[in-house]
């Protein structure tokens, strides 16, 4: 054989000093570069802050994966330490505070056999021990409940949420696996028993006449809830000067369900009717899924918006009349309303809720409830008002497209909003065709 055909022979990996001297070099050409940053254009910062990251990550992992060695070997009891707290403490002072407890509770509890799939995502630097640990704890709340063929899907997700959202939503996922994953009833169950916690303290008065309350709900009532006050909590300007209104969300909160409940206590004694905003919920589910009570149904239009809640709750809520179940799949109204209309129907408007979810500007998280609907192309140029040319954006970032005349596209796969208006191109923008993208935000499902 021609030694050109041979494999190349497989190089031995860096030894563990060659590392480290590599390391301590890039130790010493950290030290002092703030300093200089002045020097660095706008891509060099981006740079900077993009290898910056990667090595806090890496360290963070390498860090977990010293500690997690020197308890698996000994090091730790053989030491004088009278913990690992104290021996990592006295070895890594970077540490101290909540990142020493994560970095050492995730070792203790990652060592388990049943959780190496989060040990090998904190030692690959996907997560942090924080957030490894995190996944460990809502995988062992979860492991007896979800279906045994499912559970490395399940971890996966765990893992995967965790490196992209933290800590905080790998323990808000339970529900969405649990009706995806769960065993029969499982996620039912569990927002029964949530049900039963709702409360509500009796006030608490001061000195000043004013009255505390702490009130607990569950997934339901907080949609509920949301869908009341949320039309009475827009800001309000000055009807004469036009200033702004100078309550904040917690005051427009408070004074909404205030208003929401004395609209309630008019209609229940007959005195009169619900005036002003209406309270609308519009829950989303699958048409079959409704009909075998499988699967969850998924809160629209409030800043509760992509809640799940179980398909009896649904069932139930859709008896109300200000409930609308948005079925998907079953009978709808007419969206695409041609050239002749200005504004948006409706019907379409609620269509954008359910396809949209929200502002589709990258990396905003305004709720559809908040936003307004959007012609791509103005309609004064020939836009159509249909569902080809709309899509939702809150208030601030409908004035930014506007004001640096953005473009997007609306395809199957979702909205992408272009880095540069492209006035010649306008039919392309309508109909999908390719064209230079900066941003994509997909439907939310």
């Amino acid at each position: 054989m021609d030694h050109l055909d041979q494999a190349p022979e497989p190089q031995p990996p860096q030894r563990w000093a060659e590392r480290l001297v590599v390391i301590e070099a890039a130790d010493e050409a950290l030290d002092g570069l703030p300093a200089v940053l002045w020097q660095a254009d706008g891509a060099g910062l981006v740079a900077t802050l993009s290898v910056a990251d990667r090595v806090a990550r890496r360290a963070e992992s390498v860090r977990y994966a010293v500690v997690a060695e020197a308890v698996a070997r000994g090091e730790v009891a053989a030491s004088q330490a009278g913990s690992v707290h104290q021996w990592v403490r006295e070895r890594a002072p970077g540490l101290a505070g909540d990142g020493l407890g994560s970095v050492v509770k995730a070792v203790e509890v990652l060592a388990k056999p049943d959780h190496a799939a989060f040990d090998v995502a904190v030692r690959a630097g996907r997560v942090s021990p924080a957030v490894g640990l995190a996944c460990a704890r809502e995988w062992e709340a979860l492991q007896p409940r979800v279906c045994e063929e499912a559970a490395p899907t399940v971890r996966e997700a765990l893992i995967a949420i965790g490196e992209r959202d933290g800590a905080r939503e790998v323990r808000r996922l339970r529900p969405a696996l649990l009706a995806r994953y769960g065993l029969d009833g499982e996620f039912q169950e569990s927002q029964d028993a949530l049900a039963a916690r709702v409360a509500l303290s009796s006030g608490r008065g001061d000195e000043t006449g004013m009255t505390t309350y702490e009130f607990t709900c569950d997934p339901e009532g907080a949609a509920v809830l949301e869908a009341a006050i949320g039309p009475l909590t827009r800001p309000v300007p000055d009807p004469v000067t036009g200033e702004p209104d100078p309550r904040t969300v917690e005051q427009r909160r408070g004074r909404a369900l205030v208003e929401s409940l004395r609209r309630a206590a008019q209609v229940t004694s007959g005195a009169g009717s619900l005036a002003g905003a209406k309270a609308t919920l519009v829950v989303a589910m699958d048409l079959d899924d409704l009909k075998a009570r499988i699967g969850a149904g998924t809160v629209l239009t409030s800043t509760v918006a992509d809640t799940l809640l179980a398909p009896e709750t649904v069932r139930r809520l859709a008896c109300d009349a200000q409930i609308i179940p948005a079925v998907l799949g079953g009978p709808s109204s007419v969206l695409d309303w041609g050239e002749t209309q200005r504004l948006f129907q409706p019907a379409q408007v609620k269509a954008l809720w359910l396809r949209d979810r929200g502002c589709t500007f990258p990396g905003c998280s305004a709720p559809a409830a908040w936003c307004d609907a959007h012609h791509v192309r103005h309609w004064v140029d020939g836009g159509p008002t249909d569902l080809s040319n709309a899509t939702l954006l809150c208030g601030r970032h409908h004035t930014i497209v506007h004001r640096d005349q953005l473009t997007a596209t609306i395809d199957a796969g979702g909205v992408s909003w272009h880095a540069a208006p492209e006035p010649a191109r306008w039919p392309d923008t309508v109909t999908g065709a390719p064209g230079p993208t900066r941003h994509r935000n997909r439907h939310r499902r």
